[in-house]
């Protein structure tokens, strides 16, 4: 299961800490990102919606100045839209392929449809999800740099799958100076867009339909969308692509195989049912914590501590005192460590978990969590 295939690397600070960079991501410091951006990407960050890109080499992107392809463009729309809908991006890509995507049978073993010659299975969720349609005879062209009048017509369709509508005060606004260079299936797009304050001209009155998106322009875009538009999350006012049902259907899902996968714990709240499933029989067994979101959105939650010196929260560690608050805003549990958890291999004497007592309280909503270590 892909879920259990990523490691999380949490840094657990003695008194109170509050997880709120997304994991693995780097800090806008740590990047190259214009004046202009540099704030707005932090609020990005700050929300969790922005995913890990990766360069040519298959390392971190560090240079947001850069043009992002249409590939990128499209992994930061699909982890755009989960957080709109409640979701982590791994569960919204994966509740997508279970409930929207088509499949076919090799073998006996079912898999995503691919739509696309050349593009990856985000590419193809992204189809079945209505973000994207492609060049043509199965084209995608994903690694070429995604262009503004493409990246328009993308934000407008994320925006119109959580709800949002192109109202006719949107789409008839378009008064850049080279409208009649926008293509005909852009411009009602591009105008929305524009009228919502999502993107701008680049200066002199024109917005170059054609020209590269960057980065930067391309995360400050869904960024502004998330602030500026009237349906958003922001609001509480997003139509739930999935259902609560969806949500507890698709964790019996990850848990079909049951002499592998088991629910150790599942918890009812006022907003929301917590699961712990565990993941054993296997060499480096691990655990996952998540929320059902009665909206219908699916969360995991990054574990407070890791007892094994491989980085993991497995099945031997034991949570206690597993509750919700009285209004559900918040959920608790804690964990004893009684011995330091020193890592090894690329983690090699460093000490993940020190000993003691970890009263974790969990922000229902975000999933950010804080920690008071109490001595063993």
């Amino acid at each position: 299961m892909k879920r259990w295939i990523a490691s999380i690397t949490i840094l657990l600070i003695v008194a109170v800490f509050i997880n709120a960079t997304p994991v693995g991501a780097l800090a806008a410091d740590d990047l190259i990102i214009s004046t202009w951006a540099k704030e707005e990407i932090q609020r990005s960050q700050a929300l969790d919606f922005v995913p890990n890109l990766y360069n040519d080499y298959g390392e971190p992107l560090k240079d947001y100045t850069v043009p992002i392809t249409r590939e990128q463009f499209v992994r930061v729309a699909m982890d755009f839209v989960a957080f709109q809908q409640h979701c982590d991006g791994l569960s919204f890509r994966e509740m997508v392929e279970l409930f929207l995507a088509q499949k076919e049978n090799h073998y006996g073993h079912y898999s995503i449809k691919k739509v696309f010659l050349d593009g990856d299975d985000t590419a193809s969720l992204a189809y079945y999800l209505g973000l994207v349609k492609g060049k043509g005879e199965r084209k995608f062209d994903p690694n070429t740099p995604i262009t503004r009048q493409e990246a328009a017509v993308i934000l407008a369709r994320a925006y119109e799958i959580y709800g949002g509508t192109m109202s006719k005060n949107l789409v008839n606004a378009l008064r850049f100076t080279d409208r009649e260079e926008i293509a005909d299936w852009a411009k009602e797009s591009v105008s929305a867009m524009a009228s919502l304050k999502v993107m701008k001209d680049i200066g002199d009155g024109t917005f170059a339909p054609a020209d590269s998106l960057t980065v930067e322009q391309c995360i400050v875009s869904f960024l502004r969308l998330y602030e500026k538009a009237p349906l958003s999350r922001k609001n509480n006012n997003v139509i739930p692509l999935f259902t609560y049902e969806q949500g507890l259907e698709y964790v019996t899902y990850l848990t079909r195989d049951r002499t592998v996968f088991y629910v150790r714990n599942k918890i009812e709240g006022p907003t929301a049912t917590f699961y712990r499933i565990d993941l054993g029989g296997v060499m480096l067994s691990s655990s996952s914590l998540m929320f059902v979101y009665h909206d219908g959105g699916v969360q995991e939650l990054p574990p407070a501590v890791k007892n094994v010196p491989w980085g993991f929260f497995t099945p031997a560690q034991e949570l206690e005192d597993l509750r919700f608050s009285e209004d559900g805003k918040s959920f608790y549990y804690t964990a004893t460590i009684k011995e330091d958890v020193i890592g090894y291999g690329d983690i090699e004497g460093e000490i993940l978990t020190e000993k003691g007592i970890y009263h974790v309280t969990v922000d229902v909503d975000t999933c950010k969590y804080w920690v008071a270590k109490e001595a063993l």
